[in-house]
């Protein structure tokens, strides 16, 4: 499996799909139904509403895996390519019980990561500003799913700040690619006499309450994480400059995600769940991209049976 996974091998890819199916038909067999949403913080959601039920839970999850898996294969982040961040994404995002409406935060993620797959592609353009101002309408349109992901934009002007001279119109036209999906979204609801001010759901709000065996498994995952960070902090001084640029802007990202998503974590556990769940898949992936060793393989086995683990759990809550 370690093996199949490093590689780009078709049978590789065809495990991410594979691998939601039989996630999904485990639900299924043992009769575990979508469970209720509870209140979260969309525009789109509250305004809108998404469908219900497990399966389209599990095809936006195979969505965003493959945008995730894409993402890291990209802008020479990772030396090979593989299947690892997909793969984790599937694995941890099973995790989460399918909510009946969609988990409009899961939505959001794929804008997201699409949002930073432009935001890489800037690196040593001369006019950098149709990526920025790409990067900012897809940052627009996932805050539209979740408010907690309205911090993309003061990130992706970070990273402007951070990659590119000064200049004002690679500032502006983020911030205008970012408005745009409101101004729209505004346009729609005036149109179709909708109420625009409807920015929660109108359920109650979610409990958080986590069983101890569910907090030491996501302490767990947490640790792995962390370890797989510093793998990635570690080749810094090896890699290239644009290596280099594009690990500098996922860590901007990674921070900055990770400070909102635990500060709002009771308000909007749903939304913090998607980006840590996102985070995690990104991170994880780092010790398995090099040669393996002893170590890899018992990081990689630690890591399937804490995500096994946790989506075990998940049948009894």
């Amino acid at each position: 499996m370690l093996r199949i996974l490093q590689s780009n091998q078709p049978l590789a890819v065809a495990l991410l799909p594979i691998t939601a199916a039989v996630l999904l038909a485990a639900r299924s067999i043992f009769g575990v139904p979508p469970s209720e949403l509870c209140r979260v913080g969309s525009w789109w959601s509250a305004t809108w509403g998404l469908p219900g039920g497990s399966g389209f839970y599990y095809l936006a999850l195979l969505m965003n895996a493959f945008a995730v898996n894409a993402f890291f294969n990209r802008h020479e982040l990772s030396d090979g390519r593989n299947n690892f961040a997909g793969w984790f994404y599937i694995l941890l995002a099973a995790a989460v019980p399918a909510y009946s409406p969609l988990d409009p935060s899961v939505v959001g993620v794929f804008f997201v990561i699409a949002g930073l797959n432009e935001v890489l592609k800037v690196y040593r353009q001369n006019d950098a500003g149709a990526h920025y101002f790409n990067a900012g309408f897809l940052f627009g349109v996932a805050a539209l799913f979740s408010h907690l992901l309205l911090i993309t934009l003061p990130l992706l002007l970070a990273s402007v700040f951070y990659t590119r001279a000064v200049n004002w119109r690679e500032i502006f036209l983020p911030a205008i690619g970012f408005s745009l999906p409101a101004s729209f979204m505004l346009t729609l609801l005036w149109l179709f006499d909708r109420n625009p001010f409807l920015f929660h759901t109108p359920t109650e709000a979610c409990p958080v309450d986590l069983p101890t065996t569910v907090l030491v498994t996501l302490l767990v995952i947490g640790l792995l994480s962390l370890i797989g960070l510093l793998a990635m902090l570690s080749t810094f001084s090896a890699s290239g400059n644009k290596s280099k640029n594009s690990k500098a802007i996922l860590l901007i990202f990674v921070i900055g995600l990770l400070v909102t998503a635990f500060s709002m974590f009771k308000s909007e556990p749903h939304a913090a769940q998607s980006i840590t769940i996102t985070i995690a898949s990104l991170m994880l992936p780092w010790p398995l991209v090099g040669r393996i060793e002893r170590k890899h393989r018992l990081y990689f086995i630690a890591a399937l049976l804490a995500c096994f683990t946790l989506y075990m759990q998940s049948f009894r809550r």
